[in-house]
């Protein structure tokens, strides 16, 4: 099953039968898809659909997502729900109320990312050449940030602990990258510079993912043991998020030092400091389809994981 990515200006959208039509000034006829190859649609640009191409797709279980193109962060979703387990997300929150398990939860979480990135580190310095002394100095912070995940008291100190080991891994992006790239940290709303175009847009769409994949599980995508619930957001969505960040990163800066996106594929405007633009999007999806199929499994496995782990507390 594929995600069709809808990111011509002018496109519409309609349905026949079991089928989903896309007319677009640029094709000389209208592309028919089989709902039966769909897995979710991606709307990056002005189309034109009705409440019945929604309805076919709430029926069959295919989400849609839709980001704007100069802002990437600026999404919305609709998500299908895909069970009707209720008392799983009540045992969900009957866990997430007892602050000694959430903490527990959000450590392994924490460690985990913490050793991917410790990993991704180890494979920068082996495949890329930065001074010995400073890669030195980046292990060792890494590996003290690890050995005191274990001792938090609180989500406080550990996110604390968080935001220093991900200060590494981007200061270590910044010495990777071109210096085109004008890349010096993360940055958001908006995005300045192509690194954190490419991050901010590869995040969005996993977290889209993330919410399909716990809606599908009967899990509450709001309560998140590690973010806290916040109006407007799916919190553990952003928890189950942290599972695939580093690798993100990693295929973001290989985007980059292959020459898949150059300076060419990004624009700028008063307005939006950066924006990955028509040509640059054109080179993205297809690219990040490929690796996708790959992180939804991943996805999938974990949210089941996280469902059997309710189940069984």
């Amino acid at each position: 099953m594929q995600t069709l990515y809808i990111d011509r200006r002018d496109t519409r959208l309609d349905v026949d039968r079991e089928r989903i039509l896309v007319h677009s000034p640029s094709l000389p006829r209208p592309l028919s898809i089989a709902f039966t190859y769909l897995s979710s649609i991606v709307i990056s640009a002005k189309t034109q659909l009705h409440s019945h191409v929604l309805l076919a797709c709430a029926s069959r279980g295919i989400p849609v997502i839709i980001l704007d193109p100069r802002s990437c962060e600026s999404h919305a979703q609709y998500i299908p729900p895909s069970s009707k387990v209720v008392h799983r997300k009540i045992k969900q929150f009957e866990v997430l109320d007892q602050d000694g398990r959430r903490l527990g939860y959000a450590k392994q979480l924490v460690y985990s990312q913490a050793l991917q990135q410790y990993k991704l580190l180890r494979y920068w310095f082996k495949n890329r050449e930065i001074e010995q002394t400073n890669q030195d100095q980046l292990i060792e912070r890494l590996k003290t940030i690890i050995k005191m995940i274990s001792t938090c008291q609180s989500l406080e100190q550990l996110r604390g602990l968080e935001g220093a080991s991900a200060k590494i891994i981007f200061y270590t992006m910044s010495l990777l990258v071109p210096a085109w790239c004008k890349f010096k940290g993360r940055n958001r709303r908006p995005p300045r510079d192509p690194i954190n175009v490419l991050l901010s847009l590869s995040y969005s769409l996993i977290y889209a993912e993330c919410t399909r994949a716990l809606t599908a599980h009967a899990i509450d995508p709001m309560l998140g043991f590690y973010h806290e619930p916040v109006h407007g957001r799916y919190s553990l969505a952003c928890d189950l998020t942290e599972r695939i960040r580093t690798d993100i990163e990693k295929w973001v800066i290989q985007l980059i030092l292959e020459e898949h996106l150059r300076p060419p594929h990004f624009t700028s405007s008063e307005q939006y400091p950066c924006v990955l633009n028509k040509d640059g999007r054109a080179i993205f999806y297809p690219l990040w389809e490929r690796r996708f199929k790959v992180w939804k499994k991943y996805i999938r496995l974990n949210a089941q994981q996280w469902a059997r782990t309710i189940d069984q507390s």
